[in-house]
């Protein structure tokens, strides 16, 4: 359910949430976990300051319920995001997320919520006194000229600034439009790297996770990843297909970087979208993985081959 009035909109319901500029992943919040039951408040459109020089601004907001099946049954999941563009071609953003309570846990007052958002006693191994794991990132999206734009994200566990952190986590990356002066060519690189302590927690340790899956980047703490893509758009004259798009991608991926056999993943794969419809597309995969190291014992190899048809229907 979604309501809108003056600039505020509120939703209650399921729903996926991705915080941040990246394309192939996010260090926060993004779509490899189980979608959320949230409550989420948030701008509307944007909205400008009375220092109009600080440029348009969003606000999000939301709070959710996790799962059952974790050392605290049913945590709560809040978050917070801010962002602004002071000019045209560059957005900056600001994100904080936190898991906090379920069943076995003291209940919380103001301080300790004001204690939360600033980051305090989040070192502390005390159960009482920890009331949090938290999360907190800031990015940027910078479009350079009219075809280059540039984007990362810098992101930091239990600390207010990412570069208190003695583990940072962090994401980069770069998008070519229309290479070639071919137009909608577009051709895009993206690395994210992570170290043992992200997405872990002394006191939450199911860890950051809903339904075991990461609720930020896919490849998980102690990881990096390396992804390329190259995509072209066609327009279509046909009556029941507006455009399709025809990309290739390739990813590769460390798991456990400080373990004695880091397992490497190899990915390529083939897909197509065809748009029938502003709000209805239809999208085949074809995908080919190779593991070494697999689950981080020494000589195991797989090789996966991934057929995928996906439909999609927006109202």
């Amino acid at each position: 359910v979604k309501l809108s009035y003056w600039n505020i909109e509120i939703e209650a319901g399921r729903d996926t949430l991705w915080w941040g500029p990246g394309y192939h992943g996010s260090m926060l919040l993004s779509d490899n976990a189980y979608p959320l039951d949230l409550l989420k408040i948030k701008s509307a459109h944007p909205f400008m300051l009375p220092w109009e020089k600080l440029g348009k601004w969003n606000i999000d907001f939301f709070v959710a319920r996790l799962d059952k099946d974790r050392d605290y049954s049913y945590a709560k999941l809040g978050g917070i995001r801010l962002e602004c563009t002071p000019f045209d071609r560059l957005t900056l953003g600001f994100s904080r997320t936190a898991i906090f309570g379920g069943r076995g846990r003291p209940g919380l007052g103001l301080k300790n919520y004001v204690n939360m958002f600033l980051g305090r006693n989040e070192l502390n191994q005390d159960v009482n006194a920890n009331a949090s794991d938290q999360l907190s990132s800031f990015d940027f999206k910078l479009n350079i000229f009219s075809n280059t734009q540039v984007y990362g994200e810098w992101a930091g566990e239990d600390k207010f600034a990412p570069w208190e952190n003695e583990a940072p986590g962090f994401l980069a990356g770069l998008l070519l439009s229309d290479i070639f002066n071919i137009e909608t060519l577009d051709l895009r690189t993206e690395y994210a790297k992570t170290d043992a302590a992200w997405y872990t927690h002394g006191i939450y340790t199911s860890g950051y996770r809903y339904k075991s899956d990461v609720l930020g980047h896919h490849m998980g703490g102690d990881a990096d990843d390396f992804f390329m893509r190259l995509s072209k758009n066609f327009s279509v004259t046909q009556d029941n297909i507006e455009s399709f798009t025809l990309g290739g991608q390739f990813d590769y991926q460390t798991h456990g970087r400080s373990s004695a056999y880091p397992e490497h993943k190899y990915e390529a794969g083939i897909d197509t979208t065809f748009n029938l419809t502003d709000s209805k597309s239809v999208k085949l995969l074809y995908e080919y993985e190779a593991y070494s190291n697999f689950n981080n014992i020494s000589g195991d190899k797989i090789h996966n081959n991934i057929l995928e048809a996906e439909a999609n229907i927006r109202f």
